[in-house]
């Protein structure tokens, strides 16, 4: 997201002060049921919910990538 779309997107926001950079956080993962401050690895190791995907579900042979594409299509409405 670049700094139009933010002022598009949260025009609240940008009204207040507030900066894009601000607003921005770093992804997070779950450790014990906790969230941890850090960062998920590029594979998705040490993702909590990828890792339940990949064992707990039967998807064995997705990937990383995989589990965000499947993610992002069942958020828009896909699957």
């Amino acid at each position: 997201m670049n700094n139009s779309d933010f002022k598009e997107f949260y025009p609240q926001l940008d009204q207040k002060g507030y900066t894009q950079s601000e607003c921005t956080t770093t992804l997070t993962r779950k450790v014990g049921g906790e969230l941890t401050a850090d960062p998920i690895l590029e594979d998705g190791s040490n993702c909590y919910w990828y890792n339940n995907w990949i064992t707990k579900l039967g998807n064995k042979h997705d990937t990383y990538a995989d589990y965000i594409e499947k993610l992002n299509d069942s958020l828009n409405g896909g699957f």
